[in-house]
């Protein structure tokens, strides 16, 4: 096993850098999946985000998981399951995630 050696990355930054991209027109994702290419590009870090606009949220997964549950109610998206429920599933590392009215999309970062 070869140790994870990624580190923080402090969230302000995270966000400043999507917020730029959502003021220059990139969707939820984009943005995000933008913000954490930027920072891999320099070196990375654990870069793990969640986003919403109000009617959908998006998330991008680098170093540190995250997990989905979707039922008749809905798709939860968390850093860790809340309960025992076999259905939960940890998304890929290196993947972005866009959940809305529609369903749940997932793809490589």
């Amino acid at each position: 096993d070869v140790p994870d050696t990624r580190v923080g990355v402090d969230s302000a930054l995270l966000f400043g850098l999507a917020l730029a991209r959502w003021q220059a027109g990139a969707s939820l994702p984009e943005g995000l999946a933008g913000a954490a290419r930027d920072v891999l590009d320099h070196g990375g870090g654990r870069l793990t985000m969640l986003a919403t606009d109000g009617t959908a949220v998006a998330g991008v997964v680098v170093g540190e998981p995250l997990h989905v549950l979707t039922g008749s109610d809905g798709t939860l998206v968390a850093s860790e399951p809340d309960d025992d429920d076999p259905a939960w599933r940890e998304l890929a590392d290196c993947s972005v995630v866009h959940v809305t009215d529609g369903g749940l999309t997932e793809t490589s970062l």
